[in-house]
């Protein structure tokens, strides 16, 4: 009872497993978070205890979707299973009310706004470094690979599109999705001042963007479609405007290519309150991430569609796609039944794509010289159309910090809906969580998932700072 259903495999299978998880809150609010604490807000390294610290390498995923779900499973069960895996699809299973013979591929049917979204984040050598007091400085090298669709009309989910009655219109609103890979070289710098009550850094990341690969989606305008026999849509007027690096595309095994480059920049800000006690009793911050573009100007393309009249697509027309290297031909019969030929939409070999921005607030609060509870709130800014689109997140995370041990159990909030249960661990040069632990046990509707390691050196390893973490940072152990 297998079904070839490749689109929306590809679609589901993609969002979770293209793989940085959402910021990685458990393990860098860490006092002892050092470089990997410049993801979080760049100004938090200059409170880093030691004098030098080095994050080895590391890898963290974060993936989440509401259009479709793998029923009673999870990432360790999808595992075990290998290259076995049996799918059946979730709509035949209810319409002959069968018993499933594999995992079952099912879709949300509760009237929400659609969105799809994964960040994955390779950690390549990256060393901090105190120069003195005041000073402290950095390099960053990391691989990332951001996706994300939203605002997706529910008139899309599949069982309110499929029971649709043909002719029948319905509103979408501007749509937006991307995708986005690139490595980036940063140098790090923070900088410290003693304050009466307390203690003001400043932090910067400024960053150089090597882009692999780009694309982004989006339409300009609120319209209104209809769902036409024979698999074809029709649609009121609106612009779509949509570009891509076609080395996704190949049929050969993928080799990461330089197709553009670009400037990126973090900025933080953070103050910590001592009331001049030795020990600090709350931290607060706040940063702006990801800020900058990449110019695809490599194996890059530019389209745009512009209907001034309605207009109709023959779905029968797309059923030869089988994998990626079916894309441009793709693209070219949607041209071509828009614009009247293959091509029509090509308006240049160049593009621009923006990092996906967004602003970071923490707050964290000192309970005794080992516990603690932290507290982030992340908003996507969204400074383009083109950008990867991301969600809104808050995290709450009581922890336990020593020179050798961390222990962190963030409780999670994404886009205000879904609350998910994490574990970080900090064991010596160790470090390890998970901000979705559901996810690795069996879920009636697994949707997406969470997870984060890598290994660290400094000298914690060797002998204990001069001041704890959670104390005044200004005698770090040199």
């Amino acid at each position: 009872m297998q079904h070839n259903h490749r689109s929306l495999l590809f679609f589901f299978l993609l969002v979770p497993f293209l793989a940085q998880a959402q910021l990685q809150f458990g393990v860098r609010a860490d006092n002892h978070a050092g470089i990997l604490s410049a993801g979080l807000n760049p100004a938090l390294t200059a409170f880093h205890p030691y004098r030098w610290e080095v994050n080895l390498n590391g890898i963290a995923h974060f993936s989440q979707n509401n259009y479709a779900y793998l029923a009673q499973t999870g990432v360790l069960d999808l595992l075990g299973s290998g290259n076995s895996l049996d799918l059946d699809f979730g709509p035949d299973i209810r319409q002959d009310n069968l018993i499933p013979e594999g995992i079952v591929l099912d879709f949300f049917d509760d009237n929400q706004e659609r969105y799809f979204a994964s960040t994955t984040t390779i950690a390549l050598p990256s060393i901090l470094y105190k120069i003195n007091d005041q000073h402290t400085v950095g390099l960053i090298a990391q691989t990332r690979v951001v996706l994300g669709g939203d605002n997706i009309s529910d008139n899309f989910s599949y069982y309110n599109f499929n029971t649709r009655a043909s002719y029948d219109t319905f509103p979408v609103p501007p749509v937006y999705g991307g995708l986005l890979a690139w490595t980036e070289l940063g140098l790090h710098y923070s900088f410290r001042k003693n304050l009466p009550s307390g203690m003001l850094s400043l932090g910067i990341t400024a960053k150089y963007l090597m882009g692999q690969e780009g694309g982004y989606f989006y339409t300009d305008r609120r319209h209104r479609m209809s769902r036409l026999p024979f698999k074809g849509l029709g649609g009121t007027p609106v612009g779509i405007r949509f570009a891509y690096t076609n080395t996704l595309f190949t049929e050969d095994s993928y080799q990461p290519t330089l197709n553009g480059t670009g400037l990126g920049l973090d900025l933080g800000l953070s103050y910590i309150i001592t009331n001049g006690a030795e020990a600090y009793s709350w931290k607060l911050g706040v940063a702006l991430l990801d800020l900058g573009a990449i110019q695809f100007d490599q194996s890059a393309f530019n389209h745009t569609i512009d209907l001034q009249e309605p207009g109709t697509l023959d779905g029968r027309s797309f059923d030869f796609f089988q994998d990626l290297s079916d894309t441009e031909a793709i693209i070219d019969t949607f041209s071509s039944q828009l614009l009247g030929f293959a091509g029509a939409s090509l308006t240049g070999n160049s593009f621009t794509q923006n990092l996906p921005a967004k602003l970071s607030f923490q707050l964290d609060h000192r309970i005794n010289d080992h516990f603690y509870v932290g507290a982030l709130f992340v908003q996507p800014l969204r400074l383009s159309d083109n950008a990867v689109p991301e969600g809104s997140l808050f995290v709450a995370a009581p922890r336990y910090e020593s020179r050798w041990i961390g222990v962190s159990m963030p409780v999670q909030l994404y886009r205000g809906e879904n609350l998910q249960l994490g574990l970080a661990l900090r064991l010596g040069p160790l470090y390890i969580g998970s901000e979705n632990l559901g996810s690795f046990g069996v879920q009636d509707q697994f949707s997406g998932t969470d997870f984060y390691a890598g290994l660290r050196l400094g000298p914690w390893l060797f002998r204990k700072a001069t001041s704890g973490a959670g104390k005044n940072p200004a005698c770090p152990s040199f």
